[in-house]
């Protein structure tokens, strides 16, 4: 009986023992919380998992347990220390997150002068060259400057931005390697982080030289800029549409290069433009949805 009792406890310590090991573990994120919600968080997820706990507005990260407990047959939750590697990658990602966020808040403009340094991509400057510079309005229409509508359609260029603030801004590379080392050490989905779990102080606003304006988030991938949709408008203030469905209502510019940059755009979304033969310093232009679904821009000479 000793021995069926003795090898009954043996198999029970090395199930507790192995299933303790085999725990999954998943992370979570929760902002600004105070510890009960943080536990709360966890306590709302299926159990028998290790869980991280990411706060990214306080900037703390724990760790817990949500088990059964094999005594009272209950489930019960216990935070543990952090493996001293995470612990370690989680204080330099804060520390460099500090450092760059310092960057943003001391200059707000900084994106503004680095996509200055920007050259127009070839594919999509004028032909002709045409520059119509206002010394009244809002639009300096130089040709060569880069310009809200450029930014969108090029992620190349979105890309080489981004490269190059990191080039500048050592502080915000470091803030970015630290959380990818984190991220894999606790295999975070950096796709799944919330808008208001950001690796620094954005959205950030640029604002172009043609006197057009938009603002950007830090794409999930870490690796270029998304433009937040609704945030972008052109230098006669008009606002770009994100897609063929914001191609409707009444739109103004300041001269017939204004307005081919607005219909390049529309273009590239199948809108008909037509008109565009207007050669004024201000251009209203109306755009509608026609019976049979298409979208028409039409500007009044």
């Amino acid at each position: 009986m000793k021995y069926i009792l003795l090898i009954s406890t043996i198999i029970t310590s090395s199930f507790i023992s192995n299933n303790a090991n085999a725990y999954l573990q998943k992370v979570l994120e929760c902002n600004n919380c105070s510890t009960y919600k943080v536990e709360s968080t966890v306590r709302s997820q299926p159990p028998l998992a290790n869980y991280y706990v990411i706060d990214l507005i306080k900037n703390k990260l724990y760790l817990y347990r949500w088990e059964m407990d094999m005594e009272t047959r209950r489930y019960e939750l216990s935070r543990l220390p952090l493996p001293s590697n995470v612990n370690s990658d989680f204080n330099d990602y804060v520390h460099w997150k500090t450092q760059a966020n310092n960057i943003v808040n001391n200059n707000p403009n900084f994106l503004s002068s680095v996509i200055n340094q920007e050259p127009k991509p070839s594919s999509i400057s004028n032909k002709n060259k045409i520059k119509e510079i206002f010394s009244s309005g809002q639009c300096n229409s130089d040709d060569d400057h880069v310009s809200a509508y450029d930014f969108i359609q090029s992620s190349q260029m979105r890309n080489n931005v981004f490269n190059r603030m990191n080039a500048y801004y050592p502080a915000i590379q470091n803030a970015i390697n630290k959380w990818n080392q984190l991220a894999e050490n606790i295999s975070i989905n950096s796709r799944n982080m919330s808008l208001s779990g950001t690796l620094f102080a954005i959205p950030q606003t640029i604002n172009f030289q043609d006197g057009s304006r938009l603002k950007v988030t830090v794409s999930p991938s870490i690796n270029t800029f998304n433009v937040v949709k609704g945030s972008a408008f052109d230098c006669s203030n008009n606002q770009i549409p994100a897609d063929k469905s914001g191609f409707i209502g009444n739109f103004s510019f300041e001269g017939s290069h204004e307005l081919n940059k607005f219909a390049n755009f529309g273009s590239s979304y199948g809108v008909i433009f037509e008109n565009r033969g207007c050669n004024m310093s201000f251009i209203m232009t109306r755009c509608v949805v026609t019976p049979s679904g298409g979208y028409v821009c039409t500007a009044v000479c």
